[in-house]
């Protein structure tokens, strides 16, 4: 998702490089398509403060540069009109009785023989790390916490990247904290799977979820 500090940006660019100051995006016929019902843009950070986002509809250049806007309403995924009826209150936000008692109808025990509990989905990071840690201290096991090791490699032109480069890029791209509290018999899931057969390995990876497997 553009955000509107980036469109701005683009606009500015666009009207240096063609010679056209006068003209959005110096003259550049363009088509914006996007939905932003979606999840708004990822903030960025600097000197590790975030700074605010907006969306490209809040851009300067937005109402110069975009002087029609179209809805596109045919749906082509699904052909059911009831459930498209309710994927889009809930693309609002604005599910009715009737959108709430459908989704009711679907709950149903989980059965599970393996001992892996079914995933749950939450939209934001700290409600997952809450409902993690909730379920981590219901374990009565000795806690063990480990570091990641880090190593400084190339950047995609193969310039070699200097330590404080390298984990600042860990840090935006990799989902993977940089340490991690486990007990034995704690349900873990891979986001990463390199060579989960070597034997320094603590999972037993026969799937995307299995039970932690310490051994010291």
């Amino acid at each position: 998702m553009c955000d509107g500090a980036l469109l701005d940006k683009l606009d500015y660019i666009g009207r240096r490089v063609r010679h056209n100051p006068h003209t959005p995006f110096g003259g550049l016929q363009l088509v914006f398509c996007g939905d932003f019902f979606q999840l708004p843009p990822v903030p960025d950070e600097l000197d590790n403060v975030k700074v605010p986002i907006t969306f490209a509809f809040e851009a300067r250049c937005w109402k110069d540069a975009v002087p029609w806007n179209f809805t596109l309403t045919h749906v082509f995924r699904q052909k059911e009109q009831a459930f498209i009826d309710i994927l889009n209150q809930a693309r609002t936000g604005s599910l009715s009785p009737a959108a709430i008692a459908a989704f009711r109808r679907l709950e149903r025990p989980l059965a599970f023989t393996d001992g892996i509990e079914p995933t749950r989905i939450f939209p934001k990071k700290d409600q997952v790390k809450r409902a993690n840690d909730t379920r981590l201290a219901l374990l009565r096991s000795q806690p063990h916490k480990f570091m990641a090791r880090d190593f400084a490699g190339n950047d995609s032109r193969g310039n070699p990247l200097s330590p404080a480069d390298a984990t600042k890029k860990l840090d935006r791209n990799v989902v993977a904290p940089a340490s991690i509290t486990l007990k034995e018999g704690a349900q873990v899931m891979l986001v990463t799977v390199r060579d989960p057969f070597r034997s320094e390995s603590c999972t037993d990876a026969r799937s995307a979820e299995s039970r932690a497997r310490l051994s010291r």
